[in-house]
């Protein structure tokens, strides 16, 4: 029960249950695909929340229909097969009622001490946004130590927008993944962390990382070859490990690197397997580029990729001569540069509003 304002005003006790009740002027953002299981508990959570965005691919286990259950706003995306992809469709085209937003992910669990951290982080006037720390659950046990997970995932509407990078025909992967928001200004850390509870089968993880490492092989050989480099803006530890990547030293670097000097060996047979994993992970990665490399040496040919970018001038140049109206729903300005939002029409998403709350 929230104490009257007079009352509030001299009592702590009333402050605290004011500020665990209140709610949050931030929109959360949850890219789905398919996610039904883990989807429920990923809401639940969410009632402080001012705004819920569900932004779904098609799903056909329900998971738009327990959405809606929940309160969430459901909107549809239907993926072109290029720029953007959903996270910075989103951010293009929707018409946000808050002035801060927040990507979640499906499996990602906000707790209470998150929450109040997170109320009091945008009031702030310092930053733009902010670098959110998780714990991370593998095979159902909490993993407190090894290489910890981070991602800039809150940041205020219109500071920025994830890297654009082109991968035509690289993966069906509608949703960007290893992109990082690019902001104009200060960037903070918040110290309560995210539960990441991925309780999909280990059969999953393995098809799941499959994907990812594919991308990260046709990503690296992209930015060798100069092909890829406007709108690229790597952190340290990205620079690190692009700069190893090509080596199969790197897996066991990061074996060595997580499981005994950050103590991912205290976390017993899943700190053990998590290690493991990951160093497989990488090491597909370079196996793959050496793959890919040693294929355009058997058969030379331009790759996608760079034939894309090189052609990327006389595509801009095409679309800005077009008459507007013979202009394709996904084409204009948001093909040619992450500036400006511009508003959504009703060809381009379909959605089902309910309350904004939980």
């Amino acid at each position: 029960m929230i104490l009257p304002t007079e009352s509030r005003e001299h009592d702590p006790k009333g402050k605290m249950i004011e500020e665990a009740t209140s709610i949050i002027p931030v929109t959360v953002v949850i890219p789905v695909k398919d996610d039904l299981t883990a989807l429920g508990r990923c809401l639940q959570p969410l009632a402080r929340i001012a705004s819920v965005v569900v932004v779904d691919s098609g799903s056909k286990d329900g998971s738009a229909e327990i959405a809606q259950r929940w309160g969430a706003e459901v909107i549809q995306f239907r993926w072109n097969g290029g720029f953007p992809k959903k996270r910075n469709w989103i951010l293009q085209n929707y018409q946000f009622r808050t002035k801060w937003v927040m990507f979640v992910d499906a499996d990602e669990l906000l707790t209470p001490s998150f929450i109040c951290e997170l109320g009091k982080a945008i009031n702030s006037v310092n930053h733009v946004g902010y670098w959110v720390n998780y714990e991370n659950y593998f095979q159902g046990r909490l993993l407190r130590f090894g290489v910890t997970q981070r991602k800039l995932t809150l940041f205020r509407v219109g500071s920025g927008y994830y890297e654009r990078i082109e991968d035509p025909g690289w993966s069906d992967l509608d949703m960007e993944v290893h992109e990082h928001p690019i902001l104009n200004g200060s960037v903070g850390s918040l110290r309560s962390r995210v539960r990441h509870e991925d309780h999909s089968s280990l059969q999953k993880f393995i098809e799941r990382h499959n994907k990812y490492s594919t991308w990260e092989a046709r990503r690296y050989l992209a930015l060798s070859a100069g092909s890829q480099t406007i709108g690229v803006h790597r952190t340290l530890r990205q620079r690190v490990k692009y700069a190893l990547l090509r080596s199969a030293w790197l897996s066991v670097l990061y074996f060595l690197y997580s499981y005994f000097i950050r103590g991912g060996i205290l976390d017993g047979s899943a700190g053990f397997s998590y290690a493991i994993y990951k160093a497989v992970y990488f090491f597909d990665i370079s196996q793959k580029i050496r793959e890919l490399q040693r294929d355009s040496l058997l058969h030379p040919r331009q790759d996608a990729a760079s034939k894309y970018v090189e052609s990327d001038c006389q595509f801009a140049k095409d679309i800005l001569a077009r008459p507007v109206d013979r202009l394709e729903p996904n084409e204009g300005l948001s093909e040619l540069s992450i500036g400006s939002p511009s508003p959504m029409s009703s060809s381009e998403i379909s959605h089902t509003s309910s309350s904004s709350g939980l």
